[in-house]
């Protein structure tokens, strides 16, 4: 005999006591779901000095990842307040800290993905200029960041190492302008190769062997970061060469009618920076939307 299909509306006092059973079963369901969660940190240099120059990133700087959502002020993952507010580009959180809609995540692995380029606002309220990725920056971050996972806000946390022991999602490849190195007499600067953390494919994570869980607002464990601490100072030199750093150079004219020893403009970025965009590789659990 066919059973009589429950519905939403159906008033529930009609229903007997293995047809209440059902279709509380069946209400309380949860579904899993693949579903990306991403963030960006900011890690910036600033030159000083009257040339040569100095950038420094100062030992015991903090960057944090997930602790805001779109909307919020980014100067917790090093974004100036210049750079204004988080859009759909920085994060998909809504809110900082908690999963988006009062899911519960669970977390599989985790990616690192240096981006090639990071934009950048002046305090002086110029443009926002496009920094490309600084080689000799990012290899710096390599050595002397570490990177933790915390579930409640930073009181504890996971170590997760240095950034290339935590693979891209998306990878980057080729080269790009190294703005402080070197540069050539005659114009036209420099290159680097990227550096990769992984082969440059999708899906591409730290796995993790036991899954985290990140669980909705008010319950434990359910304030993400991750955190990056800069354990030793980073100390770049303007020319790439600690020993014998360069200052800016101006314009020369061909000697004896030499155009091959012209020397080109050479003048140093004020600012190097880059940007780190984390992904969880994540399910979330939520209720079903409707019983069937």
């Amino acid at each position: 005999m066919a059973h009589p299909r429950i519905s939403r509306s159906a008033p529930l006092s009609g229903l007997n006591k293995a047809q209440m059973a059902a279709y509380n079963a069946v209400a309380n369901q949860k579904y899993r779901t693949p579903f990306p969660y991403f963030s960006k940190v900011k890690l910036r240099a600033v030159r000083t000095g009257a040339g040569p120059f100095v950038y420094t990133v100062a030992q015991g700087t903090e960057v944090r990842a997930f602790s805001y959502g779109i909307g919020d002020s980014m100067q917790i993952a090093g974004f100036t307040a210049f750079d204004g507010v988080a859009t759909a580009a920085d994060t998909n959180l809504s809110k900082r800290d908690e999963t988006i809609s009062g899911e519960v995540v669970e977390i599989h692995g985790i990616a690192a993905q240096p981006m090639p380029a990071a934009l950048d606002v002046k305090a002086t309220g110029d443009p926002v200029e496009r920094r490309i990725l600084g080689h000799e920056l990012l290899s710096s971050v390599c050595e002397a960041v570490s990177w933790h996972l915390s579930l409640n806000g930073g009181q504890n946390s996971f170590k997760l190492g240095v950034l290339p022991m935590i693979p891209g999602a998306g990878g980057i490849s080729g080269a790009a302008d190294a703005p402080i190195t070197e540069q050539q007499v005659q114009g036209g600067g420099n290159t680097k190769p990227f550096a990769t953390n992984g082969n440059p494919l999708r899906s591409n994570y730290f796995s993790l062997p036991e899954q985290l869980t990140w669980n909705r607002s008010g319950d434990r464990d359910s304030q993400l970061n991750i955190i990056g601490r800069v354990e030793r100072n980073i100390i770049l030199n303007s020319g790439g060469n600690p020993d014998a750093p360069l200052d800016d150079v101006a314009a020369s004219n061909s000697i004896a009618g030499d155009d091959a020893n012209a020397i080109a403009v050479v003048v140093y970025p004020e600012v190097l920076c880059i940007e780190i965009l984390f992904h969880l590789k994540a399910s979330v659990l939520g209720k079903r939307s409707r019983a069937q």
